[in-house]
């Protein structure tokens, strides 16, 4: 089997091109989204908030947890504490 040059180069460039139109389908879909102010509801955040989002909250209990724990030792509030006014 021969490969011509001139054919596998052709080849190259129609598969950079499909690929930028593709990333460029992706990122009008997305900006649509944003403008209409649904950009929470693309299947790109969706992913990403699946993904992630047990991960966030179970620092964010960690964190408060920890607030807690050392502000009270310590006699006093700190601004995790759910009795503590502004």
């Amino acid at each position: 089997m021969t490969i011509h040059t001139a054919d596998f180069q052709r080849q190259v460039e129609l598969e950079i091109d499909m690929s930028n139109l593709g990333a460029a389908r992706f990122a009008s879909r997305v900006n649509k989204e944003i403008e209409q102010e649904r950009g929470g509801e693309t299947k790109a955040v969706q992913w990403l908030i699946k993904r992630d989002i047990n991960a966030v909250a179970e620092a964010i209990r960690l964190f408060v947890e920890e607030a807690l724990r050392s502000s009270r030792s310590q006699g006093r509030r700190c601004q995790a504490d759910p009795r503590h006014e502004p």
